[in-house]
């Protein structure tokens, strides 16, 4: 996993997890996609629907954020079309993502 760049969001854990690794990477995604979202100047509102769609592909993202089985995806919206509904899914990921970081913790604790 690469280092988080200036401003970005850093791990709590630093271990060896192939899941954590793919949500950290989500979770640098959708902050890219709140940023841009925010309605920054100098932001290219190309680039978060093209971060947006790497998201919505990439493994990891629905169990973390919806339920619902193969469906889940179609749960969450094409694109999010305000800064409000990119804060959400963000928040709700890097939630998510810390509760898997306290879970690996706990079980690298258990295993030293």
């Amino acid at each position: 996993m690469k280092s988080p760049r200036a401003g970005d969001i850093e791990p709590n854990f630093f271990g060896v997890s192939l899941q954590h690794a793919n949500w950290s990477r989500q979770a640098r995604r959708l902050q890219s996609v709140r940023f841009a979202k925010a309605a920054r100047p100098g932001v290219d509102p190309r680039h978060a629907a093209k971060v947006w769609g790497a998201i919505q592909r990439a493994r990891g993202l629905n169990r973390a954020l919806v339920s619902g089985g193969k469906n889940a995806h179609s749960k969450l919206p094409s694109i999010p079309q305000h800064g409000v509904i990119a804060q959400h899914v963000y928040d709700c990921f890097v939630l998510a993502l810390r509760h898997l970081e306290e879970d690996l913790m706990k079980t690298s604790k258990a295993k030293a």
